[in-house]
């Protein structure tokens, strides 16, 4: 079920979503997707949420688009640790499938709620 489906049929906010461990993290105690141990993370698209931006939100569509500093930004926004360096695209190999399809749901998302 796609984040926005979930939403409308639910009731819930994205707020909400991302406070229960985020869509991809759902899918997996629901079953729809295998196990993975990928949670934390996902629960780092919370910071995500405040994009309202059009050409922020299109970088969350496709991050591997997106200009170099923006890379870096939404890396360093879902990767913190102050010892953790990493070049602007460097990051995108850390999401799985799941999550990268999950950051353009969650965009589309953000775009409709603003």
């Amino acid at each position: 079920m796609a984040l926005s489906t979930f939403i409308e049929h639910t009731g819930r906010s994205l707020e909400q979503v991302y406070d229960a461990g985020g869509m991809t993290h759902l899918r997996r105690l629901a079953g729809h997707l295998p196990p993975g141990d990928d949670r934390d993370l996902n629960w780092r698209f919370r910071t995500l949420l405040h994009y309202d931006d059009p050409a922020r939100l299109a970088g969350l569509r496709d991050p591997r688009s997106a200009a170099p500093i923006e890379q870096l930004l939404l890396g360093y926004q879902l990767f913190h640790e102050a010892t953790d360096l990493f070049g602007p695209a460097d990051w995108l190999g850390r999401l799985n499938a799941d999550l990268s399809a999950e950051l353009g749901e969650l965009a589309e998302s953000a775009r409709c709620a603003t």
